[in-house]
C-alpha cells in the first residue's frame, strides 16, 4: 500500500482539497482485511458563505458539530434516514469546510462496470467501506481502522472535469451554479449523477414520459430521472372502470380521481408537464375483455403481464413518441442492463435490488425493442429507501398502502365474474366419477384450487 496522508495534506481549503483527493485510496480495515477504494468523485463545501454548505451562515448543531474540527476528520451524516454520507473536513479548526466524497473506485479484481456498482454513490460507497455513525468526528491521522493513503498516481488537471454539485437547488441559482464538483474523466459514465459530458450525452435522448399512477414508486422514479438530468413528463393513464354499482361511484383502484389528483400534486412539485391519457376502451380490449375470455374457458389469466405489455408499454410508448420523447419510464422495481455484443446491444431485465418487491415476471412479454426504450430508474432501491425519499420532497403518496389486487375489480373476482359471465350449475365429480356437488359455473374455478370450493368433507383441490 502507499503512504498515509499527514496532517498538513488535509489543512487547506475545501475547494483545493476537492481536488487532491482523486486518485487517493480510502483504506478501510474490518477485522483483519482491508477495504481499499480510490476516490473518484468528490464536492466542495466551503463553509458560512456556502448557501449549499450545512454550515451556512455559521450554522452549528449537534448534527455538524464535527465540520468544524481541523482538515483530516470525518463528518458523517444520514440522507433519507438511511444512506451514510461521508464528508472529510478541511482547512483549519473553526474554519468549517468539507468535502463530500461522492464515488470510489473499489481495488479489486473485477471489470470496471462491475466494480462501480458497489461505490458510485455517496450511499454505495459508505455501504461498501462499512461506515456508520461510529465513525462521527473520527481523526483520519490517528485511526486504526480508516485513513487516506497516496496511491502514487498523478491526477493531472486535463484528466477531471469540474461540474456543478448534485441536488442543491435549494441554495439558489448562484450556489447551485458553482462548479465545485470534481471528478476524473474516465470514471464520468460509470457515477451515479451525470458530469458535465453526461449532460450532452443525455441531450439527444434527453426526453422520457413516466406512466405517475399517483403511488409512490412512480412519484419517485420520476424525481430520480429529473436528478439525472432529464426532460421529465408525468401522464397519468386512465383505464376502463366498472359501472354496473349504480350505487357506488365507478372507480379503477388503479386510475381512481383521487390517484390522479396525487399524481397532479406529484408533477406540480417537481414542476413538470402533466398529461392525462384515457386509455379505458383499449384497456377494456386487451386486458378486461382477455380476462374474462380466459376465466370463461377455464384457464387462469394474469391481467397484469397483458396489461404490462399492451398498455403500458406498446400504447403508452407509441403516445409518448408523438409528445417527442424517447424512453417511457414506470416505477417497476426491476433491474435493465445492456450488454455490448460485436455492434449489437443487448437489452435485459433483471430481478430488482429488493427482491421482495420484485416485478421482473411481470415484464417477461417485453420484446428487445420494448426494454430498450423503457427505464426503471426505481429498481435500483429497496422499497424502504423509496419512501424516504418520496417523504423527505413531500409527495401526497409517501404513506400509501400497497396495492397487490386487479385494479378493475372492485371487490371480489368471484363477485366481477357473476357480473359478467353470470352462472352456469353443473355437477362437481371426484377422480372416480362420483358427484360430490353441484357449481356455478367452471370459470369460479382455477387448476390447484382449494379455498372457495364450497364443499363438506374435504379438503378438495380442483
Amino acid at each position: 500500500m502507499g503512504k498515509k496522508l499527514d496532517k498538513a495534506f488535509y489543512l487547506r481549503p475545501a475547494l483545493i482539497l476537492a481536488k487532491e483527493l482523486l486518485g487517493k485510496y480510502i483504506v478501510r480495515k474490518v477485522g483483519r482485511k482491508f477495504i481499499i477504494g480510490k476516490i473518484v468523485e468528490t464536492e466542495a463545501y466551503v463553509g458560512p458563505k456556502d448557501k449549499a454548505a450545512h454550515t451556512y451562515n455559521w450554522k452549528k448543531t449537534e448534527r455538524n458539530k464535527a465540520e468544524y474540527l481541523k482538515g483530516g476528520h470525518i463528518y458523517i451524516y444520514l440522507v433519507y434516514g438511511m444512506h451514510w454520507q461521508l464528508n472529510i473536513t478541511a482547512a483549519n479548526s473553526g474554519d468549517p469546510e468539507c468535502v463530500l466524497v461522492r464515488a470510489i473506485d473499489p481495488v479489486v479484481r473485477e471489470e470496471m462496470s462491475k466494480r462501480m456498482i458497489l461505490s458510485n454513490g455517496p450511499g454505495k460507497l459508505c455501504r461498501y467501506l462499512k461506515l456508520d455513525k461510529s465513525f462521527y468526528g473520527e481523526d483520519l491521522i490517528k485511526s486504526k481502522r480508516i485513513w487516506l493513503e497516496d496511491s502514487g498516481e498523478k491526477i493531472k488537471g486535463g484528466d477531471v472535469l469540474q461540474t456543478k454539485r448534485v441536488g442543491i437547488d435549494y441554495a439558489g441559482p448562484y450556489w447551485s451554479k458553482r462548479k465545485w464538483r470534481f471528478l476524473i474523466k474516465d470514471y464520468e459514465k460509470y457515477l451515479a449523477a451525470p458530469g458535465s459530458n453526461s449532460k450532452k450525452r443525455i441531450k439527444k435522448r434527453e426526453k422520457v414520459v413516466v406512466a405517475m399512477s399517483g403511488g409512490v414508486d412512480s412519484s419517485v422514479a420520476a424525481k430520480l430521472l429529473q436528478e439525472k438530468g432529464y426532460d421529465v413528463v408525468g401522464v397519468f393513464m386512465k383505464f376502463w372502470r366498472s359501472n354496473d354499482d349504480k350505487k357506488e361511484k365507478a372507480e379503477n383502484r388503479r386510475c381512481s380521481s383521487e390517484s390522479e389528483k396525487k399524481a397532479r400534486e406529484t408533477a406540480a412539485k417537481l414542476n413538470i408537464p402533466f398529461y392525462v391519457f384515457d386509455f379505458s376502451r383499449e384497456f377494456k380490449k386487451e386486458v378486461v375483455d382477455y380476462f374474462l375470455k380466459e376465466e370463461k374457458l377455464g384457464r387462469t389469466p394474469n391481467p397484469c403481464v397483458v396489461c404490462n405489455k399492451k398498455i403500458k408499454t406498446d400504447l403508452l410508448l407509441r403516445k409518448a413518441l408523438q409528445l417527442g420523447a424517447d424512453y417511457i419510464a414506470t416505477g417497476h422495481y426491476v433491474l435493465r442492463k445492456e450488454e455490448k455484443k460485436a455492434k449489437k446491444t443487448i437489452y435485459q431485465i433483471f430481478e430488482a435490488k429488493d427482491k421482495n418487491k420484485d416485478q421482473s415476471y411481470f415484464l417477461w412479454q417485453l420484446k428487445q425493442k420494448d426494454v430498450s426504450k423503457i427505464l426503471f430508474p426505481v429498481g435500483y432501491y429497496r422499497k424502504k429507501e423509496i419512501r424516504a425519499i418520496a417523504k423527505k420532497f413531500g409527495f401526497p403518496s409517501f404513506d400509501s398502502p400497497e396495492s397487490q389486487e386487479i385494479c378493475f375489480i372492485k371487490k371480489t373476482t368471484e363477485e366481477f365474474l357473476k357480473r359478467y359471465l353470470k352462472t352456469k350449475k353443473g355437477e362437481i365429480v371426484d377422480q372416480r366419477g362420483r358427484r360430490v356437488g353441484e357449481h356455478q359455473g367452471l370459470w369460479f374455478y382455477t387448476i390447484g384450487q382449494r379455498k372457495g370450493i364450497g364443499l363438506a368433507g374435504g379438503p378438495y383441490w380442483v
